[in-house]
């Protein structure tokens, strides 16, 4: 399976577009982020408005060494909670959920979140 792409689109108009792993996340402009893609096995997320942005792959160790992704976290803050997109790639279904800053994944703490452009209400799209 190819690896989960992501496009970002800066208060600037600036864009940059990366792999889930690796640098591309962490190496973005600390610009505010205007918009934010998210594309993997023909599936796309977009989302606006948020304070801050992050997204985590979950995989499953294969015997040999192999690695294989599992769920897909696509994590968005607004003031008072985080909005989690997960799609988890063995059920092959999709769903939302909302939980409190700094729970986002198991409970623990998680790095990486970059900061959001927000001029008016949260947006979500899914796009099949």
């Amino acid at each position: 399976m190819e690896l989960p792409k992501f496009k970002l689109v800066f208060e600037d108009g600036t864009i940059v577009e990366g792999v889930s792993r690796g640098q591309d996340w962490k190496n973005s402009p600390d610009t505010k982020i205007k918009s934010f893609f998210f594309m993997f096995a023909g599936v796309q997320f977009v989302l606006e408005n948020y304070t801050q942005y992050n997204h985590l792959l979950e995989n499953q160790a294969i015997v040999g060494g192999s690695h294989k992704i599992c769920k897909v976290l696509v994590m968005a803050r607004k003031a008072e909670s985080t909005d989690i997109f997960c799609f988890d790639m063995k059920k092959k279904v999709f769903h939302r959920y909302v939980t409190e800053h700094g729970k986002e994944y198991n409970d623990m703490i998680l790095t990486g979140w970059k900061d959001g452009l927000v001029n008016g209400k949260a947006v979500f799209h899914y796009v099949k």
